[in-house]
């Protein structure tokens, strides 16, 4: 595989830490792929398909086929160019969505999501439970078993309250 790799870097007239710039990889990558040190990943594979679609990924991986797909098309091409053609009528018609019907079942769903958003009534309520100044205190003395001698609590504004033990 990393002799594909080579071979394709010198088919698309590239040096190889322009490849790596190609493809997003670092350069270190290549490198390392081209002397062995380690193989290249799916991901690598990937990157090169993404950025490179007429290569054929069979070639890269397997080494069956030809590496540019193109060269392929040309190859079938000279080859049924020799045979007689054999003439047939077919009416092939890609199937397109109607965009615009679409359009009016988005506005139909979204009319009916802000109905319901209007119908449901939010309800927050915030609750502070403020314990007893001498339960906290009887609690923390109960896990610690040395004695509280004072509290300080310190608010935002820089001020602050001292609770002492009495």
């Amino acid at each position: 595989m990393i002799e594909r790799i080579n071979e394709l870097i010198e088919k698309l007239e590239l040096t190889p830490s322009k490849f790596a710039d190609e493809i997003g990889v670092p350069r270190s990558t290549i490198s390392h792929l081209v002397s062995g040190r380690n193989k290249p990943s799916l991901d690598f594979i990937m990157k090169i398909a993404e950025r490179f679609p007429e290569t054929d990924i069979n070639w890269i991986i397997f080494g069956k086929g030809s590496a540019i797909k193109t060269e392929r098309k040309i190859e079938i091409v000279e080859q049924t160019a020799n045979k007689p053609a054999i003439k047939q009528e077919a009416s092939i018609k890609p199937q397109v969505p109607d965009l615009f019907s679409f359009a009016d079942e988005i506005v139909e769903k979204q009319k009916s999501i802000a109905k319901d958003e209007e119908s449901v009534e939010y309800h927050t309520t915030q609750r502070r439970i403020q314990p007893d100044e001498k339960e906290v205190l009887d609690k923390a003395s109960s896990v610690n078993q040395s004695e509280i001698e004072k509290v300080i609590i310190l608010y935002k504004d820089k001020t602050f309250v001292e609770y002492r033990l009495r």
